[in-house]
C-alpha cells in the first residue's frame, strides 16, 4: 500500500512538490508567505462505478498567509456531504432478518501547512456528481452520487489506498419485506479510522426498520473488531454535534 499518499513534507521559503493520488495530481508551491495549489484529474484507473464529470483542465488556487510555515501535510478526509449508493441489484430483507452491506467511498485530500495544520484546501480524489436525496424537492439534502455498488462482503470491494469502507447493518424488525434500492450514507457525522494494514474504514451505521408503520431509525456505531484490525482514529466527524444521538427517523432513507 502506498503510504506516501499521506505525509508531512518540510518546505523551504521557495519550494514545490507534486503528488499523484489515484486519478488526482496535486502540485503545491510556496514563495514566502504565498502558497499555490494546482490540481488536475484523469480518469479513474479502475472501473469502480463512480460517477465522475468529464476530465477538467488544471485548476490553480492561491493562498496568502500572515507568517512563515515550514511544512505541508497531505491528510485524508471524508467527503463533505452524504453519498448515495446502491446494492449491486435491488434487494429485499425478510421480516426478522439482519444483513450487512459494505460500500467503498473515495476520500478527499486535505492540504495543511505548519505544525498547526492550517488547512489551505480540500480536494476530492474522485469528483462525484452532485445529486439530491429526499422525499420531495423541498424536503431533502444535496448529496453526491456514488455508484460504487454495496456488497455483502468487504473482500469484494476495491482495495485502492485512497478509498474507505463503511459497514451498514440493516435490521428488519417489521412484519413486511424491506426493499432496498438506494442508501444515503451521512458521511459528515461519521468518523474515519485506519487499520493496522493502512486501510481506511468509516464509522459503521446501523439501520433498523422497527415496525410496518414507522420509518427506519439510523445511528452510528462503534467500529467492529472483526472488520477492523487495530483501528486508530484518523478524523472526528465534520458535524460531531449530530453524532451524539440517533440520527433521526428517516422515511426516505430507503428509496423505492
Amino acid at each position: 500500500m502506498n503510504l506516501d499518499y499521506w505525509e508531512t513534507i518540510p518546505f523551504s521559503t521557495i519550494d514545490s512538490t507534486s503528488k499523484t493520488v489515484g486519478p488526482l495530481t496535486l502540485t503545491v508551491s510556496r514563495n514566502g508567505n504565498e502558497w499555490l495549489v494546482e490540481h488536475e484529474r484523469s480518469a479513474p484507473s479502475v472501473d469502480n462505478g463512480d460517477v465522475a464529470p468529464p476530465i477538467t483542465a488544471k485548476k490553480t488556487e492561491r493562498y496568502v498567509v500572515g507568517r512563515s510555515f515550514e511544512t505541508v501535510t497531505f491528510h485524508p478526509v471524508l467527503p463533505d456531504r452524504s453519498v448515495i449508493t446502491r446494492p449491486e441489484t435491488p434487494l429485499a430483507v425478510p421480516p426478522g432478518q439482519e444483513i450487512a452491506l459494505y460500500v467503498s467511498v473515495p476520500l478527499w485530500v486535505s492540504i495543511q501547512i505548519g505544525k498547526e495544520k492550517i488547512q489551505l484546501s480540500e480536494i476530492p480524489i474522485i469528483r462525484l456528481s452532485d445529486s439530491f436525496f429526499g422525499s420531495s424537492t423541498t424536503s431533502g439534502e444535496l448529496c453526491y452520487a456514488g455508484k460504487t455498488r454495496a456488497r455483502l462482503s468487504s473482500t469484494e470491494l476495491s482495495t485502492e489506498p485512497y478509498r474507505a469502507i463503511i459497514r451498514v447493518s440493516v435490521t428488519n424488525s417489521s412484519r413486511v419485506h424491506l426493499m432496498i434500492n438506494h442508501l444515503n450514507l451521512p458521511l459528515p457525522i461519521l468518523s474515519l479510522f485506519k487499520d493496522e494494514h493502512g486501510r481506511f474504514w468509516i464509522q459503521p451505521l446501523k439501520i433498523n426498520k422497527k415496525s410496518d408503520v414507522e420509518d427506519a431509525t439510523v445511528e452510528p456505531t462503534a467500529p467492529l473488531l472483526n472488520d477492523i484490525s487495530g483501528p486508530s482514529l484518523v478524523n472526528e466527524p465534520r458535524n460531531p454535534a449530530k453524532n451524539k444521538t440517533v440520527i433521526g427517523i428517516i422515511g426516505s432513507y430507503f428509496t423505492k
